[in-house]
């Protein structure tokens, strides 16, 4: 245990970079009943890049308090592993609180709201099940009604959360299926609408008439969804 503490402060230093680099050999030794704030990212983001100096000033503002400003990079095959638990779909996404189960950070990514944000929040205690003097009246009776449940309650209830998390997903994704549908069908006629408007009003003489004739710059309709038309075919048509 103290060797995973020591090797991860060792990285840092080794590294000049107060954001403590979390792997999943050394997570839980680094977070354990501590309160953090987490950016999840991968080195190929710009956005996770644009924020970088400013999440290592906010590190090096936190380095001796008891609160945890820490990095996992997604795309590490050490590390890569934490992102997958914790659901983490794009990047950056910033995580805080209970590192057992923390919460999604949803505010500005400068460093003036990511200071504000950690002054308000890292300095708190975390209510977690190790750690029930953190905790409210209503959250210790919580605790307590889960600690009585078997392991295999615990579990059917989180498998019963899981299918209706895919359920609501599947919903989703049929009413993306069905709006793109939608979609690509009101392309095609706008599309198919276009070229016979064309070719029906002899447009591509008007314009070459009042070029050649009148000296009249050609101009273009607007073509947003206009993929039926490319840039040749219509400059062909000019």
């Amino acid at each position: 245990m103290r060797s995973l503490l020591l090797a991860a402060c060792l990285l840092s230093v080794a590294s000049g970079s107060a954001v403590v680099k979390l792997t999943e050999e050394n997570f839980h030794e680094m977070t354990n009943d501590k309160t953090v704030f987490l950016k999840m990212f991968a080195p190929w983001c710009g956005h996770c890049k644009s924020m970088a100096a400013d999440w290592e000033k906010l590190a090096e503002d936190w380095k001796d308090s008891t609160g945890l400003i820490g990095e996992v990079d997604c795309t590490d095959p050490a590390s890569e592993h934490i992102c997958e638990q914790f659901n983490v779909e794009g990047f950056p996404t910033l995580l805080y609180g209970d590192p057992s189960a923390p919460d999604d950070y949803q505010g500005a990514r400068d460093y003036d709201s990511l200071s504000q944000f950690a002054k308000t929040f890292l300095h708190k205690p975390v209510c977690t099940v190790t750690n029930e003097d953190a905790c409210d009246d209503e959250q210790k009776k919580l605790i307590a009604d889960l600690k009585s449940k078997s392991k295999d309650e615990l579990m059917a209830t989180v498998k019963d959360i899981e299918t209706k998390v895919q359920a609501y997903q599947n919903d989703l994704n049929d009413f993306i299926d069905e709006i793109n549908e939608q979609y690509d069908l009101k392309t095609d006629e706008f599309n198919s609408k276009i070229q016979s408007l064309h070719s029906e009003s002899n447009y591509k003489w008007l314009q070459q008439v009042l070029s050649k004739v009148h000296g009249v710059k050609p101009t273009r309709p607007d073509r947003d969804g206009m993929d039926g038309l490319n840039d040749d075919a219509i400059g062909a048509e000019l």
